[in-house]
C-alpha cells in the first residue's frame, strides 16, 4: 500500500470507529457492531476499534470473541482499561483466579475504581474469601439464584 492509500484507510477506520461509539451511545447496538466491524475492516492494526468492539461483545457476554480482540492490542499488559476488559472477560468464563490475577497486576491508583472494587468483592466472594461483609454476600447469592 502507498502511504496515502494507508492514511485514507486510517482516517476511514476512525470515521467509522467513532461512528460505532455514537452509535454505542445511543444504544443503538447492530449499527455500532457494523460501524467497528468496518473500522477493524477498513484497518486491521485499529487497536481502539479492537478495543470498542470487544467492549460491546463483553456487554453481550461473549467473552470468547472479546477476548479475540483485546488480544489484538499490543502492550495490552500495560493498559489498565484492558487488563480489567480482560479480567471481566475471565469472569464471565468462571475462571475467577485468572480474573484475579490480572486485577493483581493493576497500579494502587486504579484499585479505587468502582468496577475494579465490584470485581474483587465478586472475585473475593467466588474464591471463598468473602471480607466479612455478609451484606454483599447475600447480595450476590439473590442476585444469582
Amino acid at each position: 500500500l502507498s502511504n496515502t492509500t494507508k492514511k485514507h484507510k486510517i482516517l476511514r477506520s476512525k470515521l467509522f470507529n467513532n461512528r460505532g461509539l455514537i452509535y454505542l451511545k445511543w444504544k443503538n447496538y447492530k449499527l455500532a457492531y457494523i460501524n467497528l466491524k468496518r473500522s477493524i475492516k477498513e484497518y486491521k492494526n485499529s487497536h481502539t476499534a479492537h478495543y470498542n468492539l470487544a467492549q460491546l461483545y463483553l456487554k453481550f457476554g461473549d467473552s470468547s470473541k472479546a477476548s479475540y480482540h483485546l488480544d489484538q492490542i499490543p502492550n495490552a499488559e500495560e493498559d489498565s482499561d484492558v487488563i480489567i476488559s480482560k479480567a471481566y472477560a475471565h469472569i464471565l468464563k468462571k475462571d475467577f483466579k485468572k480474573a484475579l490475577r490480572l486485577l493483581n497486576k493493576l497500579e494502587k491508583k486504579e484499585e479505587k475504581r468502582k468496577d475494579v472494587k465490584a470485581y474483587r468483592n465478586y472475585l473475593d466472594f467466588k474464591l471463598g474469601k468473602p471480607k466479612g461483609n455478609e451484606k454483599l454476600k447475600t447480595k450476590i447469592e439473590r442476585y444469582e439464584s
